[in-house]
């Protein structure tokens, strides 16, 4: 399949040649297993835009996050809206850009995006 610029369609989660840096924002109900698959793949940089409940959850916690804690999250500090382009803001969903780093090893840190 194709579209008319040529580009190939594909399922991320079927790809398994590697990648330099992912950036997306996956259906909600694909994060865990993109995410884990996202893990395998990254070289440099990895960032995924997502509910920040995404950080709840022992499976979550024990398959992703023990030993693969992203670098930063940063949190919107208003909620986008996924609806409206006209109204960017206002959403009902609280989310946040998950950013993981190949090289760093560390604790994850928090920061807000205010604007």
């Amino acid at each position: 399949n194709g579209d008319k610029y040529g580009f190939k369609k594909a399922n991320f989660l079927d790809r398994t040649k590697m990648i330099d840096n992912i950036i997306t924002n996956p259906p909600f109900n694909q994060v865990f297993n993109m995410v884990q698959h996202g893990l395998k793949l990254y070289n440099n940089k990895m960032a995924f835009l997502i509910r920040l409940a995404f950080v709840e959850t022992q499976k979550r916690y024990n398959f992703i996050f023990k030993n693969n804690p992203p670098k930063i999250i940063y949190i919107f500090s208003k909620r986008i809206s996924f609806l409206d382009i006209n109204k960017p803001f206002g959403g009902g969903l609280i989310t946040a850009w998950f950013v993981w780093d190949k090289y760093y090893k560390g604790k994850t840190y928090l920061d807000w995006i205010n604007d």
